[in-house]
């Protein structure tokens, strides 16, 4: 006999038939087909999301088993393990915008202030392109963040060569996103993000 019931509220509904056997082979394939849901769920609203969408839409994790680059919607990331605390949040602020850069912070309310659009959120440097994550450590021209990321490409370059060349630069967020899954720089990349959140944050905005 077959009864079926459904999970009609996950992302993709779930059925799975009451009146079967219990057997651990049956849970485990509705178990599956639950998780894959979810994680359907969780990759529809990272592409959704204008905060999070161009860094974390389509992210790899390089496999430490078979050193591949696959997709891993729920994964502990690795630069959740970088040892300086601060650098480690200064990181996550950035590909999570939970930052103070002007595209995350002209998006409030404060101070009397209104929202500002999207495209009005310039740099406070440059005042040239968006002050979102991937300027702010790879393409503003500001005389401090240009030192501090010539040292970074040096260092990562050292650690990684074969690397050099291989990666779009040009691309600001594009390279951001391509260094993500590094795991052998990710305390490289967090100082960067930690020395960059610096500077900007002694320049306040007007």
């Amino acid at each position: 006999m077959t009864l079926e019931l459904c999970f009609p509220r996950l992302h993709i509904p779930v059925k799975f038939n009451i009146a079967a056997e219990v057997a651990v082979q049956y849970v485990e394939s509705v178990m599956k087909n639950v998780k894959l849901s979810m994680e359907a769920w969780i990759d529809s609203e990272i592409a959704s999301s204008s905060r999070v969408q161009d860094l974390l839409v389509g992210r790899l994790e390089v496999d430490k088993d078979t050193n591949e680059s696959v997709k891993k919607t729920l994964d502990f990331r690795h630069y959740l393990r970088v040892k300086t605390a601060d650098h480690r949040r200064a990181l996550t602020r950035m590909i999570l915008s939970g930052h103070s850069l002007a595209i995350e912070r002209r998006r409030w309310k404060e101070r009397g202030k209104e929202i500002v659009p999207r495209e009005w959120r310039l740099c406070r440097f440059c005042y040239l392109y968006i002050e979102d994550p991937a300027h702010a450590m790879f393409k503003c021209t500001h005389p401090e963040l240009l030192r501090i990321r010539q040292v970074f490409l040096a260092k990562l370059y050292t650690e990684i060569p074969e690397l050099d060349g291989t990666l779009d630069a040009t691309n600001a967020f594009k390279f951001f996103h391509d260094l993500l899954p590094q795991r052998k720089i990710a305390p490289l990349l967090a100082k960067l993000a930690y020395d960059v959140l610096k500077i900007f944050e002694l320049l306040l905005f007007c």
